[in-house]
């Protein structure tokens, strides 16, 4: 009888010592071990729980003298990971434990991990595995990032209120080497102000080598310096804003209409047989020398008034896209033009009209999507929409849901012993400016409305997303 208990007594240790657990996915199910290392952890969702928590990817990183299990991709906004059933991996283990903060976060309990526990993982803190030789194991923190913030919401400060007070209602702002420069004009003088945030500018600087009545509009960067087109002949350019050196080309068969966009390495213009008003496209490597392209422009391409923006589509091929305008008849657009090379364009509208009519609107590029930011219409009204969305590089354009793209600011203000909340809202407008930051930010400047009235204030927004970074 003593023989049978003794060999029951070795069976039970052996099947102790053999045996893995299902609820931790041991790699050593035969031999004893003393590597009790982390390997693996996925989540899945109690009854109650929020799904998305199967989403997590954990991994394991090194932070200074701790070792963290932590998912470096955030699950989605307000995910609830209150309720969830952890599956541990361990190289190997005997029993894992969790520690965890009880419900007045001041005290630790410590848990065992039996595979069907449902544990809040607001309040876990560390797990700890036993190798399965019962002795050796390892200590881990814990740590399950979940965005704080919703992802696809713009925010947006009203930084300047009025950025000056004198006269000059003609304005255009550029971006260059992570500085903006600011032009304004009231035909006969013209001022400049920079800045690297858009909240806080230098004082106004007079600029004298510009010309009376500069096209300020037709300004754009390119090569570190500042170009624009004056009285059809007349190139400007400068580096510093200030300081301005132009180029005659009176001596050309052709006139220089307007400039286009920095695309492949080029300086891109519209030009005009003096001779015949054909329009044809003209570049440059250095905006002094020009090659005049044998392609024509076609004849509902727009010639003034357009938004034109160059980019890398998804796939990182350069594109350019020209939206609205008017026509070399006068006549007022609502074509949106693509290309990949320049020259060969392609017709969306023939398509998708939904970017309708407009002039004096700002199309940028922004986190794989076009934004387009005001304008007027055919009828000389402002746009009932201020901003619109493309997802397809131009082909189709809809307003931006309001829920997450309003550019206004939160304020507060006491009221009969009330703190009341009210929002201040940016104003519908055209021929504004709108820049985007090396740190994401977007940056409307100025603009005008169909009073008219003239805006010399400044917003700066940012899509969350565009600056989550993984911890």
């Amino acid at each position: 009888m003593k023989f049978y208990s003794f060999r029951l007594f070795v069976i039970l240790s052996l099947s102790i010592v053999f045996t893995s657990c299902d609820w931790l996915d041991s790699n050593s199910t035969v031999t004893t071990s003393s590597d009790a290392t982390f390997v693996s952890l996925t989540f899945s969702a109690a009854n109650t729980a929020d799904a998305a928590v199967s989403k997590a990817v954990f991994t394991l990183v090194i932070e200074g003298s701790d070792s963290i299990i932590v998912n470096l991709d955030s699950l989605p906004y307000n995910t609830a990971i209150d309720s969830v059933i952890p599956k541990f991996t361990f190289a190997s283990t005997n029993a894992a434990y969790v520690l965890i903060k009880d419900s007045t976060g001041t005290k630790i309990d410590t848990v065992s991990i039996t595979g069907t526990d449902t544990l809040d993982f607001n309040r876990v803190v560390k797990i700890k595995n036993f190798a399965t030789d019962g002795k050796a194991y390892h200590s881990y923190s814990f740590r399950v990032n979940v965005h704080k913030v919703e992802p696809e919401l713009y925010q947006w400060k009203n930084v300047v209120n009025q950025m000056y007070t004198h006269q000059g209602s003609l304005q255009k702002a550029v971006m260059m080497n992570n500085t903006i420069y600011f032009f304004n004009s009231t035909g006969l003088t013209t001022s400049l102000y920079t800045s690297t945030t858009g909240a806080s500018w230098s004082s106004r600087n007079l600029v004298t080598d510009l010309p009376d009545n500069a096209l300020l509009r037709n300004m754009l960067v390119f090569n570190n310096k500042i170009f624009l087109i004056h009285n059809d002949s007349l190139i400007y350019s400068s580096t510093n804003g200030v300081d301005w050196t132009k180029k005659s080309f009176q001596n050309t068969d052709y006139w220089f209409k307007n400039l286009l966009y920095d695309f492949k390495g080029e300086l891109w213009a519209l030009v005009q047989n003096k001779s015949n008003g054909d329009y044809k496209f003209a570049t440059s490597v250095d905006g002094a020398s020009w090659t005049k392209h044998e392609e024509l422009v076609h004849a509902n391409f727009p010639v003034g008034g357009y938004a034109s923006v160059s980019f890398l589509s998804r796939t990182k091929q350069p594109k350019v896209l020209v939206a609205g305008g008017y026509s070399k008849t006068g006549a007022f657009l609502n074509k949106v033009w693509s290309s990949q090379d320049g020259l060969y364009f392609v017709e969306f509208s023939k398509e998708n009209t939904t970017y309708g009519y407009r002039t004096g609107t700002n199309i940028i590029y922004y986190e794989d999507k076009l934004l387009a930011f005001g304008g007027i219409d055919e009828n000389g009204k402002m746009q009932a929409l201020l901003y619109l969305q493309s997802a397809d590089e131009g082909l189709s354009w809809k307003d931006i849901d309001t829920t997450y793209m309003t550019v206004r600011e939160k304020y507060t203000f006491n009221r009969n012993d009330s703190v009341i909340s009210a929002y201040k809202n940016y104003k519908r407008r055209f021929n504004h400016s709108a820049v985007v930051d090396k740190d994401k930010n977007i940056i409307l400047i100025g603009g005008r409305d169909s009073l008219p009235q003239t805006y010399t204030d400044v917003w700066v927004g940012r899509l969350n997303k565009a600056v989550f970074i993984r911890k």
